[in-house]
């Protein structure tokens, strides 16, 4: 409750339209249900008389326009400070810079939406993007937009990582780097968000296939939270890409920033 909380009550719509064509920009950043579901499952289990988290690893495989990004920085900013008093530190990594910028303005216009720039220690140049600040006695955060290169984060430490459009990445290193960054905190959380895996040859590829077994129950992993959305096969193995409801069971913003008619209109052409 108090993630969505701080989600909900302190960020707002950047840009885009409602499903209506109502202009969000400004208005609050609500989170659609299976977002809640996703925080609920993540935050919402801890080893008994501890403040261990069960979850310290989650994949979330969601296809394109299902507010992936912004609530991947929204993840960023309400998780950062809720851990603040650990002294959070968080990397939104990408395989390439630009993705993980996406969030990280999303996270600076919110500040400066909010009128708290001045409050915020905000590097936003060709060298490093990050944003800083410390609460005194109860802690601080740090959140930082990367390019995931191993070569050069050798000497990263963090407790929290966001790794967006990890179907991108070309190597597991990209990923395997980061998340041994946490290896100091306890409460750690890893999250991968992504839109593909299709490479047969790729590391998300490997990963999602891991990840079915432990939805399929053929592997038991607590440790490691999956949401993947996806739509249900014949039992040939084929799928109708042009009924509605195949369309729903793969995108959970189906109807909210999902528009059912374009999507109809777009698997019919």
């Amino acid at each position: 409750e108090k993630i969505i909380g701080i989600i909900e009550k302190t960020l707002a719509h950047r840009q885009g339209e409602d499903i209506e064509g109502v202009p969000m920009r400004g208005s609050p950043f609500l989170l659609q249900d299976f977002h809640k579901y996703i925080v609920y499952a993540i935050m919402g289990f801890y080893f008994k008389g501890t403040s261990k988290r069960v979850v310290r690893e989650a994949l979330i495989h969601i296809p394109r326009k299902n507010v992936k990004t912004t609530f991947a920085a929204a993840l960023a900013w309400a998780l950062s400070l809720y851990y603040r008093k650990s002294g959070s530190k968080c990397y939104i990594a990408s395989a390439a810079l630009k993705q993980s910028l996406e969030s990280f303005d999303f996270i600076n216009w919110n500040i400066e939406f909010m009128g708290e720039k001045d409050s915020f220690r905000i590097i936003d140049n060709n060298q490093e993007h990050s944003i800083q600040k410390d609460f005194g006695s109860e802690g601080s955060i740090f959140i930082q937009a990367l390019a995931a290169n191993p070569d050069r984060q050798d000497s990263l430490n963090c407790n929290l990582a966001i790794c967006d459009e990890i179907h991108a990445f070309k190597a597991p290193k990209q990923y395997n780097i980061i998340k041994e960054a946490m290896k100091a905190y306890t409460n750690k959380l890893m999250i991968g968000i992504s839109t593909a895996g299709d490479n047969i040859n790729s590391f998300y590829y490997r990963r999602l296939q891991y990840a079915d077994k432990i939805l399929d129950g053929q592997i038991e992993n607590d440790d490691l939270f999956v949401f993947k959305a996806e739509a249900d096969k014949e039992p040939d193995g084929s799928i109708d890409f042009t009924n509605p409801k195949i369309h729903e069971m793969a995108n959970p913003g189906y109807g909210v920033t999902i528009r059912p008619k374009d999507m109809l209109n777009d698997s019919i052409e």
